[in-house]
């Protein structure tokens, strides 16, 4: 049975049992399906991620810059960086930034040390950066080739040079009708988005259908399911997408 067919039988069948919440995530971020206290998890991915494989030239430009840090925004990007290009990595002297726990512990599983921001978003892992490099040091900024400008505008803004070096990239998937279809459901009691992307794609697809709280992790998101008309719910996400899901299942479940 196919990813789509089989998520599609799973809505039918759990139809009217339980509360469930929605999430938009790819698929290579999430395991699917899972029971959270009173809440069941959905992943409907509206987003797919296409690695971008070994690049002689991606290499060459990081060597020919010659970072002083190297910054990773996702533990996915984390683990192709170091699949195609672990020496770059496991010889590298300087500090890496992670922005948030996910990410720094696949950092780590590499033996390397990582800096997290205590705000665990773009605007966070700015200010971290920027307090501590020194003016004119070189950031290597490793991530998705459809990654906002925020991070970059901030760093370089602040005396520092950051460049992106994109290892992967996220196009839309095919799976709108799923997320209709889940709207309609009476059970349905909120979705996560996790990426601008994502918020765009979402409003494209269901424009004021949404009538249940919509949940955003990160601030870059959070703007931008507002700059297209929606409400963010409380509690905003920063990048541990679990920590999020066990917040609202506080709230939902144990009030």
């Amino acid at each position: 049975m196919s990813s789509r067919k089989a998520m599609a039988t799973a809505f039918s069948e759990h139809e009217c049992q339980m509360p469930f919440i929605i999430s938009t995530r790819p698929a290579e971020k999430d395991a699917g399906t899972r029971k959270v206290r009173c809440l069941e998890i959905k992943n409907i991915p509206l987003t797919e991620i296409r690695p971008l494989g070994y690049s002689e030239t991606l290499r060459a430009e990081i060597n020919s810059f010659s970072p002083d840090s190297l910054c990773f925004t996702s533990a996915y990007g984390v683990r192709e960086f170091l699949k195609y290009y672990p020496d770059l990595i496991g010889s590298f002297r300087g500090k890496i930034f992670a922005i948030g726990d996910r990410t720094g512990e696949a950092i780590e599983e590499a033996g390397l040390k990582a800096m997290i921001p205590d705000h665990k978003d773009s605007p966070g892992l700015a200010e971290l950066i920027l307090e501590t490099l020194s003016r004119g040091e070189r950031v290597a900024l490793i991530r998705s080739g459809n990654a906002d400008t925020m991070l970059p505008e901030m760093l370089n803004e602040g005396g520092l040079i950051a460049r992106d070096y994109h290892i992967y990239e996220v196009t839309a998937s095919h799976n709108g009708s799923l997320i209709l279809n889940a709207l309609d459901s009476s059970e349905l009691s909120g979705i996560i988005v996790t990426s601008p992307m994502e918020a765009t794609i979402l409003v494209n697809l269901a424009g004021p259908k949404i009538r249940v709280p919509v949940y955003a992790i990160g601030n870059t998101t959070a703007k931008k399911l507002r700059d297209l008309g929606y409400a963010v719910s409380n509690p905003l996400g920063e990048s541990n997408f679990d920590d999020l899901i066990m917040k609202i299942s506080e709230r939902y479940c144990l009030q």
